[in-house]
């Protein structure tokens, strides 16, 4: 696949996050990519994302020799999470980050997310959202099928407050899941895209162009 990668961080005063891309392409079969959000309200979060990097580059020969199969890719996807936590647990605090991290295969799509970064599907001008975001305002929807189910999540006031982030203290549950590779451009996208309304997030992922001047955003768009 061809991976294009989009961050834009602002400086801010007490601003500690950073949004963030990153990939692996070693493997014959099999293409990983992730984005990260690190939460601007945790003074050690930017050193978080910073280490997850860091972390990501030392698993290049793991991943190199990982095979397709589907078990072993689940398996190496929890691992990742769970030794970049033990790692991490208890030294930098208070830090925290959201993630979503991919692993595309010639026939399905891997992923696993911590927080409100998700994984989406662009067929057509039409975005399907395949992911929820771990947040307050997902906690208190009953009914996913709802038709008003990502204006909710964009609009509400509580879409800030991240339930299930990665953080240097308690190991959250991983959520993996499991998509058949469609047709399409996959997007990974931090919640300053996402929040955005559909024709913005379209045109910026069209023309490679910024359209949210308030917040931090990363995104990676992913085409055969």
């Amino acid at each position: 696949m061809i991976f294009f990668h989009f961050t834009h961080n602002q400086c801010l005063p007490n601003k500690h996050g950073i949004d963030g891309t990153g990939e692996l392409k070693s493997n014959p079969l099999l293409e990983l990519c992730y984005v990260i959000d690190g939460h601007s309200k945790h003074p050690n979060s930017a050193i978080l994302v910073s280490n997850f990097h860091k972390f990501i580059l030392e698993k290049k020969e793991e991943f190199t020799d990982l095979i397709n199969e589907d078990e072993v890719i689940r398996e190496f996807l929890e691992r990742v999470i769970k030794e970049f936590h033990k790692s991490q647990y208890r030294q930098l605090i208070p830090a925290a980050m959201s993630i979503c991290l991919i692993i595309f295969s010639p026939q399905k799509v891997y992923s696993v997310h911590l927080g409100d970064c998700r994984l989406g599907l662009i067929f057509e001008k039409k975005l399907e959202w395949l992911t929820y975001p771990h947040n307050l305002t997902m906690c208190r929807i009953i009914d996913i099928e709802t038709l008003d189910l990502e204006e909710t999540l964009r609009s509400s006031a509580d879409n800030h407050i991240v339930t299930n982030s990665l953080n240097t203290k308690r190991l959250k549950k991983i959520e993996i899941n499991v998509f058949n590779r469609k047709k399409g451009t996959y997007l990974l996208a931090t919640d300053g895209l996402w929040k955005l309304e559909v024709h913005k997030i379209l045109s910026t992922v069209k023309n490679k162009e910024n359209y949210n001047e308030i917040d931090d955003l990363a995104f990676i768009i992913a085409n055969d």
